[in-house]
């Protein structure tokens, strides 16, 4: 839960400051590198379309949306896991 809350309040912070724009894969590899040089592992598997980065949004677009359905189900994912840890 404190992940998606923290990614919502960067997406409001770029947002307002109007300068909100995707990275590309080749500086997600980067942060993916760095995040396991710091022993940090990703929740879920990174494919070609996860997560969304500039050279695969679709139709050009650098929006991310979801499904109000989809969304539900991140957040029942993230508690899931939260009270696994606990």
């Amino acid at each position: 839960m404190e992940t998606v809350e923290h990614f919502a309040q960067v997406s409001l912070a770029t947002e307002l400051l109007g300068k909100q724009v995707l990275l590309s894969g080749r500086d997600v590899e980067k942060l993916l590198a760095a995040r396991a040089r710091y022993g940090t592992t990703t929740a879920a598997p990174v494919s070609s379309h996860c997560p969304v980065t500039s050279d695969n949004a679709v139709g050009g677009s650098n929006r991310i949306s979801v499904t109000r359905a989809e969304l539900e189900a991140l957040i029942e994912e993230a508690v899931r896991k939260d009270r696994a840890h606990r």
